[in-house]
This record gives structure tokens, C-alpha cells and sequence, in this order.
């Protein structure tokens, strides 16, 4: 197994025994091995400046969290069909699960909220967003299962 990239360490779960990478500058830790160097130097690994100041308070637009691709896909996979949009993101569901909101829109956000979300850039919600609202709002259970980046947060 190559080693990580500086400043990240790969580290074994000791319940699992599974490998995954700590980053010893930021604390952050992914399943995933790291592309390149952390972005301790304030700069994202897609090359953007994440602590540039634009008014917005050091709030975040989504072209500085998203990579374009992850941007696109939400939005160009969301064609009304919810069977090959819930296949195509990945997105297990149990029977009688409401159909996610595919648009903000849908959401039915607050205007200022809804606002925010435009200014941002942000196309669509991404898909555990998209999934989890709907089950949320009808209050019921949920389990949710996404990367890091992907928008859990929000998404609940």
C-alpha cells in the first residue's frame, strides 16, 4: 500500500481493522486515500481559495466545497424518474419511502433560505439531501450513508 501524501497518516479502525487516513494538520480523517496535499494552506484540493472573503461572512458557495462534476450530477441525473434517480445516486430506500425532492423548490425552503442556496450556486440538493428531507418532514426514521462532503449535515 503506498503511503499517503504529507501531512495525512494511514491509520487501522481497531474495531474494524479497516484502514483509513488522518490528516495531522486539520484532524480530518476519510475512508478514502487522499488525493493530494490537505488544505491546511487555506487552498481546496480542486485549487480554489476557501477562505476567500466575499461578503459573505467566510461562508462557503458551492463551487468551493463541490467539485464541478459533483455539481452536475445531482442536477443532470434528476429527470423526474425516481426509480433510475435513486439508482444512479446510489439510494436505498425502504417500501412506502416518499419521493425525494429533486429541486429546492420542491423543498418548499423559506425565501431567505431558498436565497442563500441560489446565491451559493448550489443547482439541486445533493442526493442525501435530496432523500432526507422528505422522510424527515413525514417523520419518519432514517439512516443515512454518504461520503464526506456530501451534504449530510444539511441534510438533517
Amino acid at each position: 500500500m503506498p503511503e499517503p501524501p504529507a501531512p495525512w497518516r494511514a491509520e487501522k479502525d481497531a474495531g474494524s481493522g479497516a484502514t483509513y487516513y488522518w490528516n495531522t494538520e486539520t484532524n480530518e480523517t476519510s475512508w478514502e486515500f487522499p488525493k493530494g496535499a490537505a488544505p491546511a494552506n487555506g487552498h481546496h484540493a480542486s485549487g480554489g481559495d476557501r477562505k476567500a472573503d466575499d461578503g459573505r461572512g467566510g461562508a462557503y458557495g458551492a463551487r468551493e466545497v463541490f467539485a464541478h462534476a459533483d455539481l452536475g450530477a445531482a442536477a443532470g441525473a434528476m429527470t423526474g424518474d425516481v426509480k433510475s434517480w435513486r439508482e444512479a445516486h446510489e439510494v436505498a430506500v425502504s417500501a412506502g419511502c416518499p419521493e425525494p425532492f429533486m429541486t429546492f423548490a420542491a423543498a418548499n425552503l423559506p425565501p431567505q433560505l431558498q436565497s442563500e442556496v441560489a446565491k451559493a450556486g448550489f443547482p439541486s440538493p445533493s442526493p442525501i439531501q435530496a432523500q432526507a428531507w422528505p422522510v424527515g418532514l413525514a417523520g419518519r426514521d432514517l439512516v443515512g450513508i454518504a461520503k464526506t462532503g456530501s451534504g449530510k449535515t444539511l441534510a438533517f
